[in-house]
Protein backbone atom coordinates (compact mmCIF):
# COMPACT_ATOMS: atom_id res chain seq x y z
CA UNK A 1 0.00 0.00 0.00
CA UNK A 2 2.68 2.45 -0.82
CA UNK A 3 1.44 5.93 -1.62
CA UNK A 4 3.79 7.35 -4.78
CA UNK A 5 0.65 9.15 -6.31
CA UNK A 6 -0.29 10.63 -2.52
CA UNK A 7 3.00 11.47 -1.66
CA UNK A 8 4.18 13.43 -5.18
CA UNK A 9 0.68 15.62 -4.76
CA UNK A 10 1.75 16.57 -1.33
CA UNK A 11 5.19 17.25 -2.46
CA UNK A 12 3.63 19.71 -4.97
CA UNK A 13 1.65 21.44 -2.64
CA UNK A 14 4.22 21.90 0.61
CA UNK A 15 2.60 19.05 2.29
CA UNK A 16 4.45 17.06 4.41
CA UNK A 17 3.21 13.57 4.59
CA UNK A 18 2.62 11.61 8.06
CA UNK A 19 2.96 7.78 8.43
CA UNK A 20 0.60 6.71 11.44
CA UNK A 21 1.93 3.08 12.11
CA UNK A 22 4.43 2.53 9.81
CA UNK A 23 6.20 -0.35 12.31
CA UNK A 24 2.40 -2.15 12.07
CA UNK A 25 0.93 -1.40 14.75
CA UNK A 26 0.96 -4.97 16.68
CA UNK A 27 -0.80 -3.59 20.10
CA UNK A 28 -3.71 -1.55 17.84
CA UNK A 29 -7.03 -2.51 19.37
CA UNK A 30 -8.35 -4.69 16.53
CA UNK A 31 -4.95 -6.31 15.67
CA UNK A 32 -5.74 -10.36 15.57
CA UNK A 33 -3.05 -12.97 16.01
CA UNK A 34 -3.22 -14.10 13.22
CA UNK A 35 -2.30 -10.46 11.68
CA UNK A 36 1.24 -10.25 10.21
CA UNK A 37 4.28 -9.04 12.47
CA UNK A 38 6.24 -6.39 9.87
CA UNK A 39 8.77 -6.33 12.67
CA UNK A 40 9.50 -9.76 12.21
CA UNK A 41 8.71 -10.50 8.67
CA UNK A 42 11.74 -12.77 7.28
CA UNK A 43 11.44 -10.98 3.84
CA UNK A 44 11.62 -7.38 5.79
CA UNK A 45 14.75 -9.06 7.73
CA UNK A 46 16.49 -10.24 4.82
CA UNK A 47 16.36 -6.78 3.77
CA UNK A 48 17.51 -5.04 6.77
CA UNK A 49 20.15 -7.65 6.86
CA UNK A 50 21.57 -7.41 3.00
CA UNK A 51 21.75 -3.48 3.51
CA UNK A 52 23.02 -3.37 7.10
CA UNK A 53 19.80 -1.64 8.57
CA UNK A 54 16.80 -2.21 11.14
CA UNK A 55 13.49 -3.80 10.20
CA UNK A 56 11.85 -0.56 11.13
CA UNK A 57 14.41 1.28 9.07
CA UNK A 58 13.31 -0.39 6.15
CA UNK A 59 9.39 0.06 6.87
CA UNK A 60 10.10 3.92 7.66
CA UNK A 61 12.29 4.54 4.40
CA UNK A 62 9.28 2.13 2.67
CA UNK A 63 6.57 4.03 4.12
CA UNK A 64 8.25 7.53 3.45
CA UNK A 65 7.62 6.91 -0.42
CA UNK A 66 11.09 5.52 -1.55
CA UNK A 67 11.91 2.31 -2.93
CA UNK A 68 15.68 2.06 -3.00
CA UNK A 69 17.35 1.42 0.06
CA UNK A 70 18.87 3.92 2.59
Amino acid sequence: MNQHKMKNFLDSKGIKMTGYGPLGSPDRPLATKDDPLLMEDPRILTIAKKHNKSAAQILIKYQVGYCYIC
